[in-house]
């Protein structure tokens, strides 16, 4: 559905945890915290609350997915009227925002006991550890082809593609509003990405690929760049791998998407896409003959560490799905119906 859109924000990546919340906050009108003593409450109440807006309004809604239960929701943003209810555990660091910030217990109790999966702090430091490890080959992996790159080639794709999508475009009076996000990260339950239901809206879609350090993330990080200069706001998906480095950006205004469409996170190409070859463009293609035992050794190593990392995270028990009485789901149908009159008037 186009009046959704699906990210996230924290992420288990090669540098660690990352919570970009704040960021995606801090211009709001109005912040509300909801709480209980079990996630699975606050999810489905989350849940119910999007479903209650979306057929009872215009808004498009922005569902913040939850790093450790499949499909949930940890997070709702309402630009158009400049509200976000969010769960509590992923609020990090927003306390010092100048926001009104709000606090509403959910007053139900359910009669099914349920557990509480909590995240295991060694077994993810360990998962951490096998994605460093995963970065750090990459970053091998990259050099071997930064030695065969042309970067006068690579400088001139650039400024044909800043030509291309913004040379006609006029500098805005607004100011610059740059939104960081992840569009999908290593869980739990394996790596996700919402790419698909992401990029669905947009007319202008560019497809980079290329093999690793070819330049993808540098095309995109010069193309926000322009945009900075013309004030065009724009919603930066950081890499789950490298958070320092950008997988996707996306123009809506101008319903422009740029999309790093290599593994993990590819999608099929359609007749309407671009596709930016960097690795055939840029890149001398005989260092995979020269270099082809190192290569295969870094990719081979690379992907085992990941996939050590996801099989610790994999280690994780589930949270336990709730078991609601046709009372207690009246309960729930109350409280949504009290919190969008809340948010709403």
């Amino acid at each position: 559905m186009k009046r959704i859109i699906p990210y996230y924000v924290e992420g288990h990546t090669g540098k660690g945890y990352v919570n970009l919340i704040k960021n995606n906050v801090e211009s709001l009108d109005r912040m509300i915290i909801l709480t209980n003593k079990y996630p699975q409450i606050v999810r489905h109440v989350l849940q119910g609350l999007k479903e209650a807006l979306l057929l009872r309004t215009s808004f498009t809604i922005e569902e913040i997915r939850s790093l450790d239960v499949r499909e949930s929701i940890d997070g709702l943003i309402i630009r158009e009227i400049g509200v976000a209810l969010l769960h509590e555990n992923l609020c990090n660091g927003i306390d010092s925002l100048d926001l009104p910030l709000e606090k509403i217990e959910i007053p139900i109790i359910l009669s099914a006991r349920l557990g509480m999966a909590e995240r295991d702090s060694q077994q993810i430091e360990e998962a951490y550890r096998h994605f460093r490890k995963g970065l750090a080959l990459h970053e091998q992996l990259e050099k071997v082809y930064i030695q065969a790159m042309d970067f006068k080639k690579a400088d001139q794709i650039i400024e044909r593609l800043l030509d291309e999508l913004l040379k006609t475009v006029s500098p805005r009076k607004t100011t610059y509003e740059q939104l960081e996000r992840l569009f999908g990260t290593n869980t739990p339950y394996g790596i996700v990405n919402t790419v698909p239901e992401l990029i669905a809206p947009f007319t202008k879609k560019i497809f980079i690929t290329g093999r690793a350090g070819t330049g993808k993330s540098h095309i995109m990080q010069k193309v926000m760049e322009r945009c900075e200069e013309l004030s065009l706001k724009v919603e930066v998906y950081r890499c789950s791998l490298d958070p320092d480095s950008i997988d996707m950006l996306l123009i809506r205004e101008l319903e422009i998407c740029l999309h790093d469409n290599t593994s993990p996170h590819t999608v099929m190409v359609e007749d309407n896409v671009q596709v930016i070859d960097m690795y055939k463009e840029t890149v001398d293609q005989e260092v995979e003959n020269v270099e082809k035992e190192t290569i295969e050794f870094l990719q081979k190593e690379y992907k085992k560490e990941m996939q050590l990392g996801l099989k610790v995270l994999a280690l994780r028990q589930p949270s336990p799905p709730l078991i609601i009485t046709g009372r207690e789901r009246k309960k729930f149908q109350q409280f949504i119906k009290q919190l969008e009159k809340e948010i709403l008037t």
